[in-house]
């Protein structure tokens, strides 16, 4: 039952995002995938506020703790080099996009640290080799490799099986797979591209997912469809104005790159909780 579950779920979920993807990846210009990552980021970020805040997480704690992150964010952030905020907010999103796929898709499951560090340093490697122009991918694989190989000798492979053995773990190391092909063939990807189709991919199976959710419930399911069409042309309405009066538009601290790189970086802080505790459960049970 629990396989059959798994199974429809990645061919009905995972095919209609990644169908959407694979059009958006064919026919747009690097350009237009920061657009589109940036503006429906933006979306994504303010729908999870929202429900964050109606369910009453939003208190006077957390504005507390919000604000301080919100400007160490922004004024520590944009003083990066940019292709260094590009390589930290995609490496810290590869840790929250892989994390959040063996959940949604799988949505009882605990994915283990193990199995989800690989696709993870894959990702960061081929980013970091797209952004500097430096075979980062060679070194990554020597240290996948030797952790796997270390932990089955210091615990005979059973820490191995348990980390790989269930189906969120298949399913998120396909994207090691992905990876390590295009490593091979030697594609070059561009940062936008590749930074882009992990985002959107995030964003369109987090909506897929819950659509499908509350799918039996028309009630949650109708106000779910409007949250998600009424913040995201909130949004799409914001962007045109900033577009059109660009020069002296304050909304360029939502839409201009590196400002959204430190916006992206303040959401995956402030939606870590259950990882936070899934590294230390699991840290806690090594010692």
């Amino acid at each position: 039952m629990r396989t059959n579950t798994f199974v429809r779920s990645l061919v009905r979920d995972k095919f209609l995002v990644l169908a959407g993807l694979f059009l958006l990846t064919w026919w747009q210009s690097p350009q237009n995938f920061v657009t589109l990552y940036i503006v429906f980021g933006q979306g994504h970020f303010l729908i999870t506020y929202l429900y964050q805040y109606r369910a009453g997480k939003i208190n006077a704690k957390y504005l507390l703790m919000y604000i301080p992150i919100l400007l160490l964010c922004f004024f520590a952030l944009i003083k990066l080099p940019f292709e260094w905020l590009v390589f930290i907010t995609g490496t810290i999103f590869a840790v929250h996009a892989v994390f959040d796929e063996a959940r949604l898709t799988y949505r009882d499951a605990v994915p283990n640290l193990l199995a989800i560090s690989v696709p993870i340093i894959l990702f960061s490697a081929t980013l970091f080799e797209s952004l500097f122009e430096f075979d980062a991918i060679t070194p990554a694989l020597f240290l996948v490799g030797t952790v796997l190989v270390g932990t089955a000798v210091s615990q005979r492979g059973e820490a191995i099986y348990k980390a790989f053995a269930s189906l969120p773990s298949v399913y998120v190391n396909v994207i090691s797979l992905l990876l390590i092909i295009v490593y091979a063939s030697r594609i070059e990807v561009s940062a936008e591209v590749l930074l882009g189709s992990i985002v959107l991919y995030h964003y369109g199976s987090w909506y897929v997912h819950y659509y499908f959710r509350t799918a039996n419930d028309p009630i949650w399911n109708g106000r779910y469809l409007a949250d998600i069409f009424l913040i995201n042309a909130v949004v799409l309405l914001g962007f045109l104005t900033f577009i059109l009066f660009e020069p002296a538009n304050p909304l360029k601290f939502f839409f201009i790159p590196t400002y959204f790189y430190s916006w992206t970086i303040l959401h995956i802080l402030f939606t870590s909780h259950d990882f936070m505790k899934l590294v230390a459960s699991q840290v806690k049970s090594v010692r």
